[in-house]
């Protein structure tokens, strides 16, 4: 028997009509660590995608432009051959302003400055810096939102990484990077934990950023969140981050 699987969506649109737009299917597996990601694109009006993966547990991700994200947890058996309808609503989205998203870490829009970073010179953004603002989250919640991973990434109660966890430590990595409706059973003792022991989120403010040609902007270790409403960069320019940080950037534009 085959070691791997056949999984195929017919997609079509609410009323069950082949798409105008490219189909694309993102299958990410749930597994704890280094799970393997597949991406296909399919063909505008073709409504067929899909392929040959290995058996496993996945989250698959079905989108087009202009329509809905639709999730579902797959169940790969070797050998077999999976075929699922999908239908894809139209979507209608309002990108988010400066003052929502900021309202996300309770932060208003007056607190935001530029920030050149100028050819040869380096910046490193640490806890020491003047852009620097400390928040102190209320809740396990307040964590997640901050640096965690959205739900509505995951479908159904599916945890992220692979099998439901036993333990308090493999309970809050789900809660924060994965699908917290896993481990309802732990919010008590999640919330608990963090009510124990507070944790500290460091976040850097801007409004808009510009990175000359050779300047360099370092996120220093330690460092939780990059936010910033504009980020320019020049050919040369260089942005990067000593450690895990969350980039919450408006705009990026490479010129």
């Amino acid at each position: 028997m085959s070691e791997n699987a056949q999984l195929h969506f017919t997609v079509a649109d609410e009323l069950g009509r082949p798409l105008g737009a490219a189909p694309q299917l993102l299958l990410s597996e749930n597994v704890a660590a280094l799970g393997r990601q597949y991406r296909l694109a399919g063909k505008p009006g073709a409504g067929e995608i899909g392929g040959s993966f290995p058996a496993g547990v996945y989250t698959a991700q079905l989108f087009a432009a202009g329509h809905e994200v639709v999730r579902e947890t797959i169940r790969l058996e070797p050998g077999q051959a999976l075929r699922r309808l999908v239908r894809l609503c139209r979507r209608f989205y309002a990108k988010p302003d400066t003052a929502q998203r900021l309202a996300v870490y309770g932060l208003a829009v007056e607190r935001l400055q530029p920030l050149v970073v100028r050819g040869g010179e380096r910046v490193l953004l640490d806890g020491t810096s003047s852009f620097c603002t400390i928040l102190h989250p209320a809740s396990a919640w307040d964590l997640k939102a901050w640096i965690g991973a959205s739900d509505a990434a995951f479908a159904g109660n599916a945890p992220r990484f692979g099998q439901a966890p036993a333990g308090l430590d493999g309970a809050i990595r789900e809660f924060l990077y994965g699908n917290s409706r896993a481990v309802r059973d732990f919010q008590a003792a999640i919330e608990a934990h963090f009510a124990a022991a507070p944790v500290a989120v460091p976040i850097f403010l801007f409004d808009e950023i510009t990175v000359e040609d050779c300047g360099v902007l370092e996120i220093g270790a330690g460092s939780s969140v990059f936010f910033c409403n504009s980020l320019t960069m020049q050919p040369q320019g260089v942005v990067r981050a000593a450690g895990d940080v969350r980039a919450d950037i408006g705009i990026c534009i490479q010129l």
